[in-house]
């Protein structure tokens, strides 16, 4: 790829452009471009790829370019798809969930940072900001907070109990001392309390259990993205009659049960919207950012079949009576989708693409390198015979002229 174009793309973002194309990326060289973009305007950015492997490998290849090229490090987030469906009966898998609600926390950070998220992923409706940052729990020294009152937050928020914490996403009470692991920290803390107050806050060493650091504040983000009082529960549970008919509800009985008891139950996420509606999306979460899509034709298209896909399952699990909420309540529609993308200043990087007027195009020249991992043949091979190594003293077939000196 020329440094030329390089150049070009970044004097038009430095004139401010809104929206830009970038066409002839292949490769790596579409990770390099986008780089090169971010690191030319300095602001957040939220990269679209048509697939969850496309994402995961984009995000490698920035965090690779941008330490490359930057001074200053820059966060790559990769958010991943819920990688579940809703009319499994599943909810979607803890570390799944975890990560996500890890992304969703660094998103509200302060600080220079990129989100790499496949269309799917990023399509997934939320609930908003302000509702998430409620679930993030400031814990400080000295402070009066009973350690019942910290489980039940944990609970709500994804946590599991057990003893010994040895997992992010675990927690521990004996006695005075509650153990927690979150998802963004690399090992467990342990907080000692006095009554309700909390004497001491210590990063520990899951092998040993020794204490490796004293902190004064500690923050614990929710485990999954999708948190709640145990009151939504019994609500639910509460107006579920009305809200399927009676055939219904026979395949309901589990979960009723448990959720009239303040319990969770295997996918609640795709059926407490029902009185919990999501009303964000994950674009509520990205102001300021600018949107760089990869191949948006693909993605856009990815997307289309998936919620046609969806929307069958849908109606088979409709016909079969079982309790379900419609795509639209759990996902953005395409067009939703499309129109959320052109909301924000964007970068729309292509490996071909056909003129738009509308759209300023830069055209990068790269080729993806030859490969040669098995199609290389000895030197003095005979062209022939390729199994044949030919004698390099031998005379040369008949017809061919040699070289004398």
């Amino acid at each position: 790829m020329g440094s030329g174009a390089l150049q070009q793309l970044a004097a038009r973002l430095n004139e401010g452009v809104r929206v830009l194309a970038v066409s002839g990326t292949t490769g790596g060289a579409k990770a390099l471009a986008i780089a090169k973009a971010i690191l030319t305007e300095n602001r957040p950015a939220a990269v679209i790829a048509p697939s969850n492997i496309a994402a995961q490998d984009l995000a490698r290849e920035l965090q690779f370019y941008v330490e490359l090229l930057s001074p200053s490090p820059i966060e790559i987030i990769h958010l991943p798809s819920l990688e579940v469906d809703p009319y499994r009966g599943l909810s979607p898998h803890p570390e799944i969930s975890a990560a996500r609600a890890r992304a969703i926390w660094q998103l509200l950070q302060d600080g220079p940072k990129v989100l790499v998220a496949s269309a799917k992923a990023a399509s997934v409706r939320l609930h908003g900001p302000e509702r998430f940052l409620n679930y993030c729990l400031m814990l400080k020294q000295e402070e009066e907070l009973s350690p019942d009152t910290i489980r039940e937050y944990l609970f709500e928020s994804g946590y599991v109990e057990d003893d010994p914490v040895t997992d992010p996403g675990e927690f521990s009470l004996r006695g005075g001392i509650l153990d927690i692991f979150p998802p963004h920290l690399e090992k467990p803390v342990r907080l000692e309390f006095f009554g309700d107050r909390i004497e001491s806050i210590r990063v520990f060493d899951v092998d040993s259990q020794r204490s490796v650091n004293t902190l004064r504040t500690i923050e614990i983000i929710p485990m999954r993205e999708y948190c709640f009082r145990r009151d939504l529960l019994r609500e639910w549970a509460e107006k579920a009659p009305s809200l399927w008919s009676a055939p219904f509800l026979p395949y309901l009985e589990e979960e009723l049960a448990l959720a009239r008891q303040g319990e969770m139950f295997p996918a609640f996420e795709f059926l407490l919207p029902a009185v919990d509606p999501l009303e964000k999306t994950l674009f509520d979460y990205l102001r300021g950012y600018r949107i760089i899509t990869v191949e948006r034709e693909v993605l856009e298209a990815t997307l289309a079949k998936y919620h046609s896909e969806l929307y069958e399952k849908f109606l088979d699990r409709v016909e079969a009576h079982k309790p379900v909420l419609s795509p639209e309540q759990i996902y953005l529609t395409a067009d939703e989708f499309r129109a959320s993308l052109d909301r924000f200043p964007r970068l729309e990087v292509e490996e071909l693409s056909v003129a738009n007027a509308d759209i300023p195009t830069i055209y990068l020249s790269s080729q993806t390198a030859r490969k040669y991992h098995g199609n290389i043949r000895p030197r003095g091979t005979d062209e022939r015979h390729p199994q044949r190594i030919r004698n390099p003293c031998a005379p040369l077939p008949s017809g061919r002229a040699g070289l004398h000196g």
